[in-house]
Protein backbone atom coordinates (compact mmCIF):
# COMPACT_ATOMS: atom_id res chain seq x y z
CA UNK A 1 0.00 0.00 0.00
CA UNK A 2 1.39 3.19 -0.54
CA UNK A 3 0.33 5.35 2.20
CA UNK A 4 1.82 8.43 0.83
CA UNK A 5 -0.50 8.01 -1.86
CA UNK A 6 -3.53 7.23 0.12
CA UNK A 7 -2.75 9.94 2.83
CA UNK A 8 -2.79 12.72 0.03
CA UNK A 9 -5.96 11.30 -1.12
CA UNK A 10 -7.69 11.16 1.81
CA UNK A 11 -6.75 14.90 2.79
CA UNK A 12 -8.37 16.13 -0.50
CA UNK A 13 -11.57 14.91 0.80
CA UNK A 14 -11.42 15.23 4.45
CA UNK A 15 -8.73 17.32 5.48
CA UNK A 16 -9.62 16.68 9.79
CA UNK A 17 -9.51 13.01 9.04
CA UNK A 18 -6.28 13.24 7.05
CA UNK A 19 -4.38 15.19 10.09
CA UNK A 20 -5.40 12.65 12.32
CA UNK A 21 -4.52 9.67 9.91
CA UNK A 22 -1.07 11.12 9.91
CA UNK A 23 -0.56 11.71 13.95
CA UNK A 24 -1.81 8.06 14.45
CA UNK A 25 0.61 6.47 11.79
CA UNK A 26 3.26 9.15 13.68
CA UNK A 27 2.52 7.67 17.20
CA UNK A 28 2.46 4.01 16.91
CA UNK A 29 5.42 3.05 15.00
CA UNK A 30 5.44 -0.99 13.96
CA UNK A 31 8.29 -3.78 13.82
CA UNK A 32 8.07 -4.59 10.16
CA UNK A 33 7.43 -8.13 11.00
CA UNK A 34 4.79 -8.61 13.52
CA UNK A 35 2.82 -11.66 15.01
CA UNK A 36 -0.52 -11.72 13.48
CA UNK A 37 -2.58 -10.53 17.12
CA UNK A 38 0.00 -7.39 17.14
CA UNK A 39 -1.50 -6.47 14.06
CA UNK A 40 -5.06 -6.86 15.06
CA UNK A 41 -4.06 -5.01 18.02
CA UNK A 42 -1.67 -2.22 15.77
CA UNK A 43 -5.37 -1.76 13.31
CA UNK A 44 -7.22 -1.27 16.22
CA UNK A 45 -5.45 1.39 17.79
CA UNK A 46 -4.69 3.13 14.89
CA UNK A 47 -8.76 2.96 14.03
CA UNK A 48 -9.16 4.57 17.24
CA UNK A 49 -6.96 7.09 16.95
CA UNK A 50 -8.34 8.29 13.75
CA UNK A 51 -11.53 8.16 15.53
CA UNK A 52 -13.45 5.27 14.66
CA UNK A 53 -16.13 4.43 15.31
CA UNK A 54 -17.06 7.62 16.87
CA UNK A 55 -19.97 7.94 19.33
CA UNK A 56 -22.59 8.03 16.76
CA UNK A 57 -25.60 5.50 17.16
CA UNK A 58 -25.48 2.67 15.08
CA UNK A 59 -28.70 1.33 13.69
CA UNK A 60 -28.92 -2.44 13.07
CA UNK A 61 -27.27 -2.91 9.91
CA UNK A 62 -24.16 -0.35 11.09
CA UNK A 63 -23.80 -2.58 13.93
CA UNK A 64 -23.85 -6.00 12.29
CA UNK A 65 -21.41 -4.62 9.98
CA UNK A 66 -19.01 -3.67 13.00
CA UNK A 67 -19.46 -7.35 14.79
CA UNK A 68 -18.47 -8.66 11.46
CA UNK A 69 -15.70 -6.81 11.29
CA UNK A 70 -14.09 -7.98 15.08
CA UNK A 71 -15.09 -11.23 13.93
CA UNK A 72 -12.51 -10.64 11.19
CA UNK A 73 -9.89 -9.33 13.41
CA UNK A 74 -10.50 -12.34 15.68
CA UNK A 75 -10.21 -14.90 12.77
CA UNK A 76 -6.91 -13.16 11.52
CA UNK A 77 -5.52 -13.38 14.65
CA UNK A 78 -6.06 -16.94 14.61
CA UNK A 79 -3.68 -17.14 11.94
CA UNK A 80 -0.32 -17.60 14.71
CA UNK A 81 -0.66 -21.47 14.89
CA UNK A 82 0.49 -21.17 11.00
CA UNK A 83 2.27 -18.38 10.72
CA UNK A 84 3.91 -16.64 13.99
CA UNK A 85 4.81 -13.39 12.23
CA UNK A 86 4.18 -11.45 9.45
CA UNK A 87 5.94 -8.59 7.18
CA UNK A 88 3.23 -5.89 6.53
CA UNK A 89 2.38 -6.33 3.03
CA UNK A 90 1.79 -9.70 3.68
CA UNK A 91 -0.57 -9.10 6.49
CA UNK A 92 -2.54 -6.31 4.34
CA UNK A 93 -3.10 -8.94 1.59
CA UNK A 94 -4.20 -11.59 4.04
CA UNK A 95 -6.59 -9.27 5.89
CA UNK A 96 -8.16 -8.11 2.08
CA UNK A 97 -8.59 -11.90 0.84
CA UNK A 98 -10.04 -12.51 4.41
CA UNK A 99 -12.61 -9.90 4.07
CA UNK A 100 -13.19 -10.59 0.37
CA UNK A 101 -14.25 -14.45 1.02
CA UNK A 102 -16.31 -13.19 3.89
CA UNK A 103 -19.84 -12.96 2.55
CA UNK A 104 -22.05 -10.44 4.68
CA UNK A 105 -25.26 -9.46 4.62
CA UNK A 106 -27.56 -7.73 7.51
CA UNK A 107 -29.99 -9.33 8.94
CA UNK A 108 -33.44 -7.96 8.25
CA UNK A 109 -36.89 -8.57 8.78
CA UNK A 110 -38.86 -11.67 6.52
CA UNK A 111 -39.76 -10.43 3.13
CA UNK A 112 -43.21 -11.12 1.47
CA UNK A 113 -41.40 -12.52 -1.60
CA UNK A 114 -37.94 -14.69 -1.09
CA UNK A 115 -35.98 -15.58 -4.11
CA UNK A 116 -34.69 -18.92 -3.25
CA UNK A 117 -32.76 -21.94 -5.13
CA UNK A 118 -34.78 -25.10 -5.74
CA UNK A 119 -32.75 -26.74 -2.91
CA UNK A 120 -33.56 -23.61 -0.54
CA UNK A 121 -36.87 -23.91 -1.12
CA UNK A 122 -37.65 -27.37 -0.81
CA UNK A 123 -39.92 -28.95 1.89
CA UNK A 124 -40.58 -24.75 2.92
CA UNK A 125 -44.45 -23.96 2.88
CA UNK A 126 -45.25 -20.67 0.86
CA UNK A 127 -48.70 -18.90 0.00
CA UNK A 128 -48.10 -19.62 -3.45
CA UNK A 129 -45.12 -20.90 -5.61
CA UNK A 130 -43.28 -19.82 -9.12
CA UNK A 131 -40.61 -21.92 -10.09
CA UNK A 132 -38.66 -20.64 -13.85
CA UNK A 133 -36.47 -22.20 -15.53
CA UNK A 134 -37.52 -25.61 -16.03
CA UNK A 135 -36.38 -26.69 -19.48
CA UNK A 136 -35.59 -29.52 -21.18
CA UNK A 137 -32.08 -28.40 -21.14
CA UNK A 138 -31.67 -27.98 -17.61
CA UNK A 139 -34.28 -29.82 -15.88
CA UNK A 140 -32.85 -32.56 -15.19
CA UNK A 141 -29.65 -31.40 -14.92
CA UNK A 142 -26.97 -32.71 -17.27
CA UNK A 143 -24.67 -35.07 -15.32
CA UNK A 144 -21.32 -33.46 -14.10
CA UNK A 145 -19.40 -36.60 -12.52
CA UNK A 146 -16.02 -35.49 -10.46
CA UNK A 147 -13.26 -35.48 -12.84
CA UNK A 148 -10.86 -37.31 -9.80
CA UNK A 149 -12.83 -40.10 -8.86
CA UNK A 150 -13.35 -43.32 -11.06
CA UNK A 151 -16.59 -43.21 -12.58
CA UNK A 152 -18.11 -46.70 -11.43
CA UNK A 153 -17.12 -45.79 -8.13
CA UNK A 154 -19.22 -42.87 -8.18
CA UNK A 155 -21.88 -44.16 -9.41
CA UNK A 156 -22.24 -47.73 -7.35
CA UNK A 157 -22.47 -44.76 -4.67
CA UNK A 158 -25.21 -42.74 -5.84
CA UNK A 159 -22.64 -39.67 -6.03
CA UNK A 160 -24.67 -36.45 -7.25
CA UNK A 161 -24.22 -35.51 -10.54
CA UNK A 162 -22.50 -38.87 -11.29
CA UNK A 163 -25.20 -40.25 -13.82
CA UNK A 164 -28.29 -39.28 -16.00
CA UNK A 165 -30.09 -42.10 -14.05
CA UNK A 166 -29.46 -40.67 -10.66
CA UNK A 167 -30.02 -36.69 -11.97
CA UNK A 168 -33.29 -37.85 -13.40
CA UNK A 169 -34.42 -39.57 -9.89
CA UNK A 170 -32.89 -36.25 -8.63
CA UNK A 171 -34.95 -33.80 -10.39
CA UNK A 172 -38.54 -36.20 -10.17
CA UNK A 173 -37.85 -36.21 -6.67
CA UNK A 174 -37.54 -32.63 -5.97
CA UNK A 175 -39.77 -31.61 -8.68
CA UNK A 176 -42.88 -33.74 -6.78
CA UNK A 177 -41.85 -32.09 -3.50
CA UNK A 178 -42.08 -28.35 -4.91
CA UNK A 179 -45.44 -29.09 -6.30
CA UNK A 180 -46.65 -29.49 -2.89
CA UNK A 181 -44.94 -26.20 -1.89
CA UNK A 182 -48.14 -24.32 -2.07
CA UNK A 183 -51.63 -23.86 -2.81
CA UNK A 184 -50.84 -22.43 -5.81
CA UNK A 185 -47.57 -23.74 -7.67
CA UNK A 186 -46.71 -22.46 -11.34
CA UNK A 187 -43.83 -24.05 -13.12
CA UNK A 188 -42.52 -22.60 -16.42
CA UNK A 189 -39.86 -22.53 -18.92
CA UNK A 190 -38.90 -20.14 -21.39
CA UNK A 191 -40.02 -20.25 -25.06
CA UNK A 192 -36.80 -19.20 -26.42
CA UNK A 193 -33.40 -18.11 -25.71
CA UNK A 194 -32.65 -15.27 -28.00
CA UNK A 195 -32.86 -16.61 -31.77
CA UNK A 196 -32.82 -20.16 -30.09
CA UNK A 197 -36.77 -22.30 -29.62
CA UNK A 198 -36.98 -24.16 -25.98
CA UNK A 199 -38.72 -26.88 -24.98
CA UNK A 200 -40.35 -27.21 -21.81
CA UNK A 201 -39.01 -30.53 -19.21
CA UNK A 202 -40.81 -33.58 -19.54
CA UNK A 203 -41.03 -33.56 -15.86
CA UNK A 204 -43.76 -31.00 -16.20
CA UNK A 205 -46.18 -33.38 -18.97
CA UNK A 206 -47.99 -34.18 -16.22
CA UNK A 207 -49.14 -31.05 -15.36
CA UNK A 208 -51.83 -29.34 -17.02
CA UNK A 209 -49.95 -26.48 -19.77
CA UNK A 210 -51.26 -22.68 -20.19
CA UNK A 211 -48.96 -21.77 -23.11
CA UNK A 212 -48.36 -17.79 -23.71
CA UNK A 213 -48.52 -16.19 -26.78
CA UNK A 214 -45.91 -14.92 -28.44
CA UNK A 215 -46.37 -11.35 -29.32
CA UNK A 216 -46.95 -10.76 -33.30
CA UNK A 217 -44.76 -7.68 -33.04
CA UNK A 218 -41.40 -7.80 -31.13
CA UNK A 219 -41.43 -5.64 -27.77
CA UNK A 220 -39.13 -3.28 -28.87
CA UNK A 221 -41.75 -2.04 -31.18
CA UNK A 222 -44.48 -2.57 -29.22
CA UNK A 223 -42.57 0.23 -26.81
CA UNK A 224 -42.37 2.08 -29.42
CA UNK A 225 -45.54 2.02 -30.32
CA UNK A 226 -46.70 3.15 -26.82
CA UNK A 227 -44.88 6.60 -26.74
CA UNK A 228 -43.71 9.36 -29.11
CA UNK A 229 -40.13 9.49 -30.36
CA UNK A 230 -38.32 13.07 -29.22
CA UNK A 231 -36.52 15.12 -31.91
CA UNK A 232 -33.46 16.66 -30.27
CA UNK A 233 -31.00 18.79 -31.83
CA UNK A 234 -27.65 18.18 -29.99
CA UNK A 235 -25.67 21.10 -31.94
CA UNK A 236 -23.94 22.25 -28.60
CA UNK A 237 -21.23 20.80 -26.32
CA UNK A 238 -20.25 22.74 -22.82
CA UNK A 239 -18.34 26.25 -24.15
CA UNK A 240 -14.70 26.76 -23.36
CA UNK A 241 -13.69 29.30 -20.62
CA UNK A 242 -12.34 32.48 -21.46
CA UNK A 243 -9.06 32.92 -23.05
CA UNK A 244 -8.72 29.10 -23.29
CA UNK A 245 -5.82 27.69 -24.99
CA UNK A 246 -6.92 25.83 -28.32
CA UNK A 247 -5.16 23.25 -30.06
CA UNK A 248 -5.15 23.95 -33.63
CA UNK A 249 -4.41 27.32 -33.70
CA UNK A 250 -5.31 29.32 -37.12
CA UNK A 251 -6.52 25.60 -38.78
CA UNK A 252 -8.56 25.23 -36.33
CA UNK A 253 -11.09 28.36 -37.07
CA UNK A 254 -10.42 26.98 -41.25
CA UNK A 255 -12.00 23.97 -40.01
CA UNK A 256 -14.61 24.95 -38.27
CA UNK A 257 -15.80 27.65 -41.39
CA UNK A 258 -15.76 24.29 -43.50
CA UNK A 259 -17.92 22.19 -40.82
CA UNK A 260 -18.33 23.32 -37.43
CA UNK A 261 -18.13 19.49 -35.95
CA UNK A 262 -15.38 18.46 -38.14
CA UNK A 263 -12.95 21.11 -35.96
CA UNK A 264 -14.71 20.06 -32.79
CA UNK A 265 -13.88 16.60 -33.24
CA UNK A 266 -10.24 17.09 -34.05
CA UNK A 267 -9.48 19.99 -31.89
CA UNK A 268 -12.02 18.78 -28.59
CA UNK A 269 -12.38 15.03 -29.14
CA UNK A 270 -9.45 14.47 -30.52
CA UNK A 271 -10.53 12.40 -32.74
CA UNK A 272 -8.10 11.19 -35.72
CA UNK A 273 -9.41 10.51 -38.76
CA UNK A 274 -10.10 6.74 -40.63
CA UNK A 275 -6.69 6.39 -41.27
CA UNK A 276 -6.50 5.14 -45.21
CA UNK A 277 -4.53 2.98 -47.16
CA UNK A 278 -0.63 4.38 -47.53
CA UNK A 279 2.16 4.07 -49.87
CA UNK A 280 4.90 5.88 -49.68
CA UNK A 281 4.41 9.41 -47.83
CA UNK A 282 1.29 10.89 -46.97
CA UNK A 283 0.29 14.73 -47.95
CA UNK A 284 1.16 15.95 -44.72
CA UNK A 285 4.81 14.60 -44.84
CA UNK A 286 5.24 15.84 -47.93
CA UNK A 287 4.13 19.21 -46.90
CA UNK A 288 6.04 18.97 -43.83
CA UNK A 289 9.52 18.25 -46.09
CA UNK A 290 8.84 20.87 -48.28
CA UNK A 291 8.42 23.67 -45.54
CA UNK A 292 11.49 22.21 -43.94
CA UNK A 293 13.28 22.47 -47.07
CA UNK A 294 12.07 25.83 -48.14
CA UNK A 295 12.99 27.26 -44.22
CA UNK A 296 16.73 26.15 -44.36
CA UNK A 297 17.43 27.63 -47.92
CA UNK A 298 16.11 31.00 -46.35
CA UNK A 299 17.65 30.42 -42.96
CA UNK A 300 21.03 30.13 -45.44
CA UNK A 301 20.08 32.80 -48.22
CA UNK A 302 18.33 35.64 -46.11
CA UNK A 303 17.18 37.86 -48.72
CA UNK A 304 16.60 38.60 -52.82
CA UNK A 305 20.07 40.24 -53.11
CA UNK A 306 21.68 37.08 -51.67
CA UNK A 307 19.28 35.03 -53.99
CA UNK A 308 20.41 37.00 -56.80
CA UNK A 309 23.81 37.03 -56.54
CA UNK A 310 23.73 32.92 -56.57
CA UNK A 311 25.33 31.47 -59.93
CA UNK A 312 23.91 28.72 -61.07
CA UNK A 313 26.48 25.60 -59.72
CA UNK A 314 25.77 27.35 -56.34
CA UNK A 315 22.11 27.90 -56.36
CA UNK A 316 21.57 24.19 -57.50
CA UNK A 317 24.26 23.18 -53.95
CA UNK A 318 22.50 25.27 -51.98
CA UNK A 319 18.65 23.73 -53.24
CA UNK A 320 20.06 20.36 -52.79
CA UNK A 321 21.80 21.37 -49.58
CA UNK A 322 18.25 22.51 -48.06
CA UNK A 323 16.50 18.98 -49.78
CA UNK A 324 19.16 16.78 -48.03
CA UNK A 325 18.36 18.54 -44.54
CA UNK A 326 14.54 18.68 -44.49
CA UNK A 327 14.93 14.74 -44.43
CA UNK A 328 15.53 15.12 -40.58
CA UNK A 329 12.16 16.66 -40.19
CA UNK A 330 10.77 12.91 -40.55
CA UNK A 331 12.50 10.71 -37.83
CA UNK A 332 14.74 8.26 -38.93
CA UNK A 333 12.42 5.33 -38.20
CA UNK A 334 9.86 6.80 -41.07
CA UNK A 335 12.45 6.52 -43.46
CA UNK A 336 13.34 3.20 -42.91
CA UNK A 337 9.95 1.97 -44.00
CA UNK A 338 10.01 4.14 -47.13
CA UNK A 339 10.96 2.19 -49.80
CA UNK A 340 14.50 3.39 -51.40
CA UNK A 341 12.76 4.84 -54.63
CA UNK A 342 9.83 6.89 -52.86
CA UNK A 343 12.84 8.02 -50.59
CA UNK A 344 14.97 9.58 -53.72
CA UNK A 345 11.91 10.66 -56.16
CA UNK A 346 11.19 12.35 -52.96
CA UNK A 347 14.20 14.27 -52.59
CA UNK A 348 14.04 15.38 -56.65
CA UNK A 349 10.34 16.44 -56.15
CA UNK A 350 11.99 18.50 -53.42
CA UNK A 351 14.51 19.79 -55.88
CA UNK A 352 12.36 20.66 -58.75
CA UNK A 353 9.40 22.13 -56.76
CA UNK A 354 11.65 24.67 -55.06
CA UNK A 355 13.74 25.82 -58.00
CA UNK A 356 10.47 26.41 -59.75
CA UNK A 357 8.90 28.93 -56.99
CA UNK A 358 12.29 30.29 -56.18
CA UNK A 359 12.14 31.57 -59.57
CA UNK A 360 9.10 33.51 -58.48
CA UNK A 361 10.93 34.96 -56.10
CA UNK A 362 13.47 36.37 -58.55
CA UNK A 363 10.55 38.85 -59.99
CA UNK A 364 9.68 39.73 -56.71
CA UNK A 365 10.01 43.67 -55.01
CA UNK A 366 13.38 43.47 -52.81
CA UNK A 367 12.71 41.73 -49.57
CA UNK A 368 14.59 40.64 -46.39
CA UNK A 369 13.34 37.06 -44.95
CA UNK A 370 12.64 38.25 -41.52
CA UNK A 371 11.40 35.27 -39.77
CA UNK A 372 10.85 31.63 -40.66
CA UNK A 373 8.48 29.19 -38.78
CA UNK A 374 7.69 31.87 -36.23
CA UNK A 375 5.37 31.49 -33.30
CA UNK A 376 2.27 34.13 -33.15
CA UNK A 377 -0.29 34.28 -30.16
CA UNK A 378 -4.07 35.95 -31.03
CA UNK A 379 -6.28 36.28 -28.41
CA UNK A 380 -9.93 37.03 -30.29
CA UNK A 381 -13.25 36.47 -29.64
CA UNK A 382 -12.22 34.44 -26.08
CA UNK A 383 -9.54 32.04 -27.55
CA UNK A 384 -5.92 32.36 -27.35
CA UNK A 385 -5.05 30.61 -30.57
CA UNK A 386 -1.57 29.75 -30.78
CA UNK A 387 -0.13 30.28 -34.48
CA UNK A 388 3.11 28.96 -36.58
CA UNK A 389 3.62 31.50 -39.67
CA UNK A 390 5.60 29.67 -42.41
CA UNK A 391 7.48 33.05 -43.74
CA UNK A 392 7.45 37.15 -42.93
CA UNK A 393 9.45 39.03 -45.28
CA UNK A 394 10.18 42.48 -44.57
CA UNK A 395 9.59 44.79 -47.96
CA UNK A 396 11.44 47.10 -49.72
CA UNK A 397 9.81 49.99 -49.17
CA UNK A 398 8.11 49.30 -45.89
CA UNK A 399 6.16 46.72 -44.35
CA UNK A 400 5.97 43.02 -44.43
CA UNK A 401 4.26 40.23 -46.27
CA UNK A 402 3.36 37.06 -44.72
CA UNK A 403 3.51 33.92 -46.78
CA UNK A 404 2.25 30.56 -46.13
CA UNK A 405 3.08 27.52 -48.05
CA UNK A 406 0.52 25.06 -49.27
CA UNK A 407 1.22 22.02 -51.13
CA UNK A 408 -2.82 21.97 -52.50
CA UNK A 409 -4.68 24.74 -54.30
CA UNK A 410 -5.57 28.19 -52.77
CA UNK A 411 -8.50 29.98 -53.22
CA UNK A 412 -8.49 33.21 -55.08
CA UNK A 413 -8.95 36.25 -52.79
CA UNK A 414 -11.85 37.02 -54.59
CA UNK A 415 -13.83 34.36 -52.77
CA UNK A 416 -11.92 34.73 -49.00
CA UNK A 417 -14.60 37.24 -48.04
CA UNK A 418 -17.91 35.53 -47.53
CA UNK A 419 -19.46 36.83 -44.80
CA UNK A 420 -21.05 33.66 -43.39
CA UNK A 421 -18.37 31.35 -44.07
CA UNK A 422 -15.16 33.28 -44.65
CA UNK A 423 -12.98 31.12 -46.65
CA UNK A 424 -8.98 30.72 -46.25
CA UNK A 425 -8.81 32.29 -42.72
CA UNK A 426 -5.14 31.24 -41.98
CA UNK A 427 -3.91 34.57 -43.04
CA UNK A 428 -6.17 36.70 -41.91
CA UNK A 429 -5.07 35.19 -38.89
CA UNK A 430 -1.39 35.85 -38.86
CA UNK A 431 -2.25 39.51 -40.08
CA UNK A 432 -4.08 39.91 -36.84
CA UNK A 433 -1.65 38.50 -35.00
CA UNK A 434 1.54 40.12 -36.26
CA UNK A 435 -0.82 43.20 -35.82
CA UNK A 436 -1.08 42.75 -32.28
CA UNK A 437 2.21 41.85 -31.79
CA UNK A 438 4.16 44.79 -33.41
CA UNK A 439 1.20 47.20 -34.38
CA UNK A 440 3.86 50.14 -35.53
CA UNK A 441 4.64 47.21 -38.47
CA UNK A 442 2.13 47.96 -41.53
CA UNK A 443 1.28 44.33 -43.14
CA UNK A 444 1.13 45.14 -46.94
CA UNK A 445 0.81 42.06 -48.57
CA UNK A 446 -0.51 38.21 -47.15
CA UNK A 447 -0.34 35.48 -50.00
CA UNK A 448 -0.61 31.22 -50.15
CA UNK A 449 2.15 30.02 -51.90
CA UNK A 450 1.36 27.33 -54.25
CA UNK A 451 3.86 24.53 -54.34
CA UNK A 452 2.40 21.61 -56.83
CA UNK A 453 3.97 20.69 -59.76
CA UNK A 454 1.49 21.52 -61.80
CA UNK A 455 0.69 24.91 -60.33
CA UNK A 456 3.19 26.71 -58.40
CA UNK A 457 2.79 30.73 -57.82
CA UNK A 458 1.93 32.89 -55.17
CA UNK A 459 -2.02 33.90 -54.61
CA UNK A 460 -2.49 36.42 -52.25
CA UNK A 461 -4.23 39.75 -51.44
CA UNK A 462 -1.57 42.98 -52.00
CA UNK A 463 -2.31 46.78 -50.34
CA UNK A 464 -1.11 47.79 -53.57
CA UNK A 465 1.13 47.24 -56.68
CA UNK A 466 4.11 48.11 -55.35
CA UNK A 467 4.19 45.44 -52.48
CA UNK A 468 3.99 42.62 -54.07
CA UNK A 469 2.84 42.85 -58.29
CA UNK A 470 1.61 39.39 -58.82
CA UNK A 471 -1.45 39.71 -55.99
CA UNK A 472 -4.07 40.95 -56.65
CA UNK A 473 -4.75 44.95 -54.77
CA UNK A 474 -7.35 45.61 -52.45
CA UNK A 475 -9.28 48.15 -55.27
CA UNK A 476 -9.08 45.10 -58.02
CA UNK A 477 -11.11 42.75 -55.91
CA UNK A 478 -14.48 43.25 -57.40
CA UNK A 479 -12.86 43.64 -60.68
CA UNK A 480 -11.27 40.30 -60.34
CA UNK A 481 -14.85 38.48 -59.07
CA UNK A 482 -16.50 39.73 -62.17
CA UNK A 483 -14.22 38.19 -64.69
CA UNK A 484 -13.70 35.05 -63.13
CA UNK A 485 -15.27 32.00 -64.81
CA UNK A 486 -18.74 31.37 -62.83
CA UNK A 487 -18.18 27.91 -61.92
CA UNK A 488 -14.82 29.18 -59.87
CA UNK A 489 -17.31 31.47 -58.13
CA UNK A 490 -20.16 29.27 -57.43
CA UNK A 491 -19.17 26.20 -56.17
CA UNK A 492 -20.68 26.23 -53.00
CA UNK A 493 -23.59 28.11 -54.29
CA UNK A 494 -22.42 31.26 -53.43
CA UNK A 495 -21.76 33.99 -55.95
CA UNK A 496 -21.24 37.17 -53.76
CA UNK A 497 -18.83 39.52 -54.72
CA UNK A 498 -16.80 40.58 -51.80
CA UNK A 499 -16.98 44.27 -50.37
CA UNK A 500 -15.44 47.34 -51.44
CA UNK A 501 -12.32 47.95 -48.86
CA UNK A 502 -10.90 51.74 -48.93
CA UNK A 503 -7.78 50.47 -47.87
CA UNK A 504 -5.27 47.62 -45.75
CA UNK A 505 -7.00 48.65 -42.44
CA UNK A 506 -10.56 47.96 -43.68
CA UNK A 507 -9.33 44.41 -44.77
CA UNK A 508 -8.19 43.94 -41.24
CA UNK A 509 -11.31 45.48 -39.73
CA UNK A 510 -13.62 42.93 -41.75
CA UNK A 511 -11.00 40.02 -40.74
CA UNK A 512 -11.49 41.02 -37.32
CA UNK A 513 -15.11 41.32 -36.80
CA UNK A 514 -16.35 37.78 -39.25
CA UNK A 515 -13.34 35.86 -38.17
CA UNK A 516 -14.06 37.11 -34.27
CA UNK A 517 -17.43 35.85 -35.23
CA UNK A 518 -16.23 32.51 -36.15
CA UNK A 519 -13.84 32.05 -33.12
CA UNK A 520 -16.61 33.22 -30.74
CA UNK A 521 -18.31 30.04 -32.07
CA UNK A 522 -16.47 27.54 -31.84
CA UNK A 523 -15.73 28.94 -28.19
CA UNK A 524 -19.44 29.40 -27.61
CA UNK A 525 -19.95 25.49 -28.32
CA UNK A 526 -20.98 25.41 -31.46
CA UNK A 527 -20.77 21.26 -33.17
CA UNK A 528 -23.33 21.60 -35.65
CA UNK A 529 -22.19 18.48 -38.59
CA UNK A 530 -23.15 21.65 -41.68
CA UNK A 531 -19.93 20.79 -44.13
CA UNK A 532 -19.45 23.60 -46.52
CA UNK A 533 -19.49 21.24 -49.55
CA UNK A 534 -19.16 17.24 -50.50
CA UNK A 535 -15.62 18.23 -50.56
CA UNK A 536 -15.45 19.01 -46.75
CA UNK A 537 -16.70 15.39 -45.73
CA UNK A 538 -13.80 13.79 -48.46
CA UNK A 539 -11.50 15.55 -46.41
CA UNK A 540 -12.73 14.92 -43.10
CA UNK A 541 -12.55 11.08 -42.55
CA UNK A 542 -14.64 11.05 -39.54
CA UNK A 543 -18.32 10.21 -40.91
CA UNK A 544 -17.84 7.21 -38.66
CA UNK A 545 -18.26 9.91 -36.19
CA UNK A 546 -21.05 12.45 -37.15
CA UNK A 547 -22.52 9.52 -39.24
CA UNK A 548 -23.26 12.16 -41.96
CA UNK A 549 -25.43 10.84 -45.36
CA UNK A 550 -25.25 14.20 -47.03
CA UNK A 551 -23.74 17.30 -46.91
CA UNK A 552 -26.38 19.81 -44.91
CA UNK A 553 -27.50 23.10 -46.37
CA UNK A 554 -24.21 24.87 -46.87
CA UNK A 555 -25.00 28.05 -45.57
CA UNK A 556 -26.44 26.60 -42.47
CA UNK A 557 -24.47 26.60 -39.63
CA UNK A 558 -27.44 25.21 -37.23
CA UNK A 559 -26.05 21.93 -37.56
CA UNK A 560 -28.85 20.31 -38.53
CA UNK A 561 -27.79 16.12 -38.70
CA UNK A 562 -27.79 15.09 -42.54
Amino acid sequence: IDFDAATEALIEVDGDLGRRWIEARRAMPLAARATPREWVDHWRSWLERCGWPGDRTFDSAAWQARQAWEELLTGFAELATVEARLSRDVAWSTLRRIAQDTVFAPASSPASIAILGVLEAAGLPFDALWIAGLTAERWPPAPAPNPFLPLAWQRERGVPRSSPARELAYAQTLTALLARGAPEVVMSSAQRDGDTPLLPSALLLSWPERRVPEPATSYTAQIAATGVLEAIDDAMIPPLPPQSDTRGGAYLIAQFVDCPFQAVANARLTADPWPAPLEGLSPMERGTLMHAALAHFWRETRDQASLLRLTPESFSTRVAEAAMLARAALSARRWQQVAPAVAAGESMRLIRTMTAWLEHERERAPFVVEAVESEATLAIAGLRLQMRLDRVDALADGGIAIIDYKGGLADHPGRWFDAKRPRAPQLGLYALAHRAMAPEVAVRAVAYVQLRPDSIGAVGLAADARAWPALTEIGALRGVVAGMDAMDTAVDGSAAAPPAFADWTAVEAWWQLHLGVVAGAYAAGHAGVAPRDPATCGRCGRQILCRIGRPSDPDDMSGRDA
